[in-house]
């Protein structure tokens, strides 16, 4: 494009085998360019000797911390707290109807009925359990994979429970582990992987300095979409299946969840009523409970933006009340 427009000759490419940043070399070069076309000179690109001032002269305040210098000064964190509560000032709904269409608005999820594909991959024996391993499309491109958990004895039809754990759907699985203990009950068990975790995860390696899980989560949000709308998406899908399978009795399906899968479990069970109980290892962490929080270690999977105009997590466990429960 340069040559086209006839200023190839003003183009210089320079680079140095350097971590990022602004690097001697690199700044030497420009040195040289910018003192050639901008001030018509040659310029040798050595640096002259910089002695730096020294910290009181170069800081703004006192302390050199304007949090300290300052008692009512604000931060990003205080601003969006206060915007938070001002949002949570104003009630939800109590109607479990009305807040299944904010949420299903606030997540992005269509009103389609769902009709995913499942695919049988394999199967293997645990104890006296039969487990198969299935394919989940859940949409065109999206496959989740599951593990279906089917004890020897029982009723032709059983109860069923969709496990949600993020460290993966094998994580609970071994012999002894929570699945296992729940198949031993009689439950038929399905664990899936939502995109996301587990082996629907990207690669975990650090992307321009950032995490895997955060530029997933970023990418997600300028899309118009989120983590936890999509991840959604495929609970219902798995929990259609599972309603549909021929051993398992439709009214008697209930979800487990580990960590922030309890968030998926809530917004699932709120817009399925089939979902018999949600029961969760431990209490949500609320979305205000989050903004209040001054160093924030909340895994980036979490965001849903613009969540808190709508809705709360207390105001879905307390529109769900006895179909939602702590630990067992």
């Amino acid at each position: 494009m340069f040559h086209l427009l006839g200023a190839d000759s003003r183009i210089n490419l320079t680079e140095a085998d350097n971590v990022h940043s602004w690097s001697p070399p690199l700044r030497s070069s420009a040195y040289k360019w910018f003192s050639h076309w901008l001030q018509n000179r040659t310029d040798n690109g050595i640096e002259a000797p910089v002695e730096l001032e020294d910290s009181a002269t170069l800081n703004a305040t006192p302390s050199g911390q304007v949090l300290i210098t300052y008692p009512n000064a604000e931060t990003v964190q205080s601003l969006n707290a206060a915007l938070a509560e001002k949002l949570r000032a104003k009630p939800a709904p109590t109607a479990i109807k009305q807040l299944a269409v904010l949420v299903r608005n606030r997540l992005d999820l269509p009103k389609e009925k769902l009709n995913p594909s499942v695919k049988r991959t394999g199967s293997y024996t645990q104890g006296d359990a039969r487990v198969e391993k299935i394919d989940i499309q859940t949409e065109p491109g999206i496959t989740v994979p599951g593990l279906v958990f089917t004890p020897s004895k029982g009723p032709t039809r059983k109860h069923a429970i969709l496990y949600l754990n993020p460290a993966g759907m094998a994580a609970d699985a071994a012999p002894g582990d929570a699945i296992d203990r729940l198949v031993q009950q009689g439950n038929v068990v399905l664990a899936i992987d939502p995109r996301g975790w587990g082996e629907s995860a990207p690669p975990h390696k650090m992307v321009s300095g950032y995490r895997t899980d955060y530029q997933m989560s970023m990418h997600a949000i300028l899309v118009g979409k989120s983590i936890p709308g999509m991840q959604t998406y495929d609970v219902l899908s798995a929990f259609q299946y599972l309603a549909k399978r021929p051993d398992v009795n439709a009214k008697e399906i209930s979800l487990h969840t580990q960590g922030i899968a309890s968030n998926l479990g809530i917004f699932a069970a709120v817009l399925e009523p089939r979902i018999k109980t949600v029961i969760c290892d431990k209490a949500p962490m609320s979305f205000l409970a989050i903004t209040q929080l001054k160093l924030n270690k909340t895994s980036p999977e979490a965001i849903i933006p613009g969540v808190l105009h709508d809705f709360d997590l207390p105001d879905l466990t307390r529109a769900l009340g006895s179909r939602f429960r702590i630990g067992e």
